[in-house]
């Protein structure tokens, strides 16, 4: 049998595990929801530039009016 105070240090232990269990798997949700976001940012950095870019050729290649 246990004592009190391995029965007390043991729970500690289990708690201070559980817990430090419990904020690994919040910290590693918090990292992949941030690459999540960083990945979309950048998919709409590339969309905007390409649209950007199109605009650019078509401006630079637009024929010229003549008759002003």
């Amino acid at each position: 049998m246990f004592d009190i105070a391995q029965q007390c240090t043991q729970a500690g232990t289990e708690l201070m595990q559980a817990q430090l269990a419990a904020l690994r798997a919040y910290t590693e949700a918090m990292l992949d929801g941030g690459m999540l976001c960083a990945e979309r940012h950048a998919d709409v950095v590339r969309t905007t530039l390409a649209t950007g870019t199109v605009a650019a050729k078509q401006i630079m290649w637009a024929p010229v009016d003549s008759e002003r």
